[in-house]
């Protein structure tokens, strides 16, 4: 079993520790019905990721898993945040948001994904490592074109200093 986990900020990551109340639930029962076999515990892998445009740049991390509690009414996650990914935390959301769409995972009522992916290897990493499309290959091309001005700026600068 692998995990995906959202975050609204980074207390909660500070935390150890991230709670997620009924009202979250629901959208993960819905998605997952498997849901109640996170209490036992067989977790290969676990990806934290931040929610939210202010969050975007910010990278995923892996997760260590050190306990798991899931029941009809919430779910609580307690964890050491181990090592910083190169996925930015837009990038796997933008993934996740396209295999909800994708697989059914998202609340015909509020448009919503939930915020714990319960997942098997092949999914998990169609997510992690993103698929190539034209909208991922323009953003990309997007940064280039934003660096090269920040290099072409520099070098202006720089040799007017001479």
């Amino acid at each position: 079993m692998y995990l995906i986990v959202g975050f609204f900020n980074e207390d909660e990551v500070k935390g150890k520790r991230k709670y997620f109340s009924e009202r979250y639930v629901t959208t993960v029962k819905n998605a997952f019905s498997n849901y109640l076999d996170l209490n036992n515990g067989n977790i290969e892998r676990a990806i934290g990721y931040y929610m939210g445009k202010q969050n975007s740049e910010k990278p995923c991390f892996l997760m260590d898993i050190t306990n798991i509690r899931a029941n009809e009414k919430s779910i609580v996650i307690n964890f050491q945040k181990g090592q910083e990914l190169p996925n930015t935390s837009e990038e796997i959301s933008r993934e996740i948001y396209k295999k909800s769409w994708q697989l059914g995972w998202t609340d015909k009522e509020t448009g919503y994904f939930p915020l714990v992916l319960i997942l098997d290897k092949n999914t998990f990493d169609s997510i992690r490592k993103g698929s190539a499309n034209i909208r991922k290959l323009t953003d990309i091309g997007e940064r280039v074109k934003e660096l090269k001005k920040k290099i072409n700026g520099k070098k202006y600068v720089s040799s007017m200093n001479h």
